[in-house]
């Protein structure tokens, strides 16, 4: 879902939203080479996507965050929050696996 966020937003089509955007994938695909007169395929949004997120890790890096700046105050994790009374389930470290596969594919 990241990956496919990324690449809309990239493209400035975050503005229809995910329920539109994200089902019609083919049509924004056609779209896009009407209008540029291009050549892209749906592969070109994935791709996209995947190299927004790799390089926004990157720019964190840069700009010296670290994994420990991506953890969420450990209340989060205690305090329900009504009414579904949930907590926050996932730390910084899982989060972080999902730009693995993003580096070691990275242009």
């Amino acid at each position: 879902m990241q990956i496919k966020v990324a690449a809309n937003d990239s493209l400035g089509f975050c503005i229809f939203g995910q329920t539109v955007t994200n089902t019609n994938i083919e049509w924004l695909t056609a779209a896009i080479n009407d209008a540029h007169g291009t050549n892209l395929t749906q592969d070109f949004f994935e791709d996209l996507g995947k190299e927004a997120l790799r390089l926004e890790k990157e720019f964190m890096r840069q700009a010296g965050f670290t994994d420990k700046d991506d953890e969420l105050p450990a209340f989060f994790y205690s305090e329900q929050l009504p009414p579904t009374n949930y907590v926050a389930r996932f730390h910084g470290s899982d989060v972080h696996k999902i730009y693995d596969p993003f580096e070691k594919t990275a242009a």
